[in-house]
This record gives C-alpha cells, sequence and structure tokens, in this order.
C-alpha cells in the first residue's frame, strides 16, 4: 500500500512542458504565401486551459488549432496563424500553455517573413 502511495505522488510532480519542433528558428515564412503552422509536442498538459502564439509579445489569432484538452503524455498538435498579420522581419514567435491566464509552459522561435 505505501508502495503504491509512493508511485502515485511521483507521478503528480510532472510538469507540463511543450516544445516547438516545427518550424526551427531561421526559417522564412512568406507573406501572403504560406501560413506559419507550428507543430508542438506537449507533455503533461492535462492542466491546460488552452493556448496562445504571440509574435513578439502580441497575441495573434489562431487559424487552426488541433490542442486537444486532457490527459496526454506526449502528444502533438497543430497551431496556424496567418503571415497577413506580420511585418517583414525578424519575429519571435512564441507558444503559451495556459490556464486561468497562468502561464503553464512555453517555448518560443525566431522566423523571418519575407516579401516574395
Amino acid at each position: 500500500m505505501r508502495w503504491l502511495l509512493l508511485l502515485s505522488l511521483a507521478a503528480c510532480g510532472d510538469e507540463a512542458r511543450i516544445e516547438i519542433i516545427s518550424p526551427t528558428s531561421g526559417n522564412k515564412v512568406a507573406i501572403g504565401v504560406n501560413d506559419p503552422t507550428l507543430t508542438i509536442e506537449g507533455h503533461e498538459v492535462s492542466e491546460a486551459g488552452g493556448i496562445a502564439v504571440t509574435v513578439d509579445g502580441t497575441e495573434v489569432v489562431l487559424t487552426t488549432n488541433t490542442f486537444q484538452f486532457g490527459n496526454c503524455d506526449r502528444c502533438q498538435f497543430e497551431l496556424m496563424f496567418s503571415s497577413l498579420a506580420v511585418a517583414p522581419g525578424s519575429h519571435t514567435i512564441r507558444a503559451v500553455l495556459e490556464r486561468d491566464l497562468t502561464e503553464l509552459a512555453s517555448d518560443e522561435i525566431m522566423l523571418e517573413f519575407i516579401v516574395l
């Protein structure tokens, strides 16, 4: 009985974390031609209430969001936003996993937005 209790407590200590696995920093996005699709791997995201994406600290509207609420240890989901909302140049793209406006986990990459 004591052994089961210890295993249960150990599982509760896992923290939520996310990682942007695609695209990688330094990739180029053609404004109006390609919309950035972020592929994200989530770990222990069951406590999350949602996910947001910011460009240089400003939240953008997601046109695609496959994030699923529920328990997953290693799940992948995709988020997409319009490239038309971003000026040419290098920008910090940040994904933020939240619950009740509190950040649980985040990851960021740099993308270069270009005009063709």
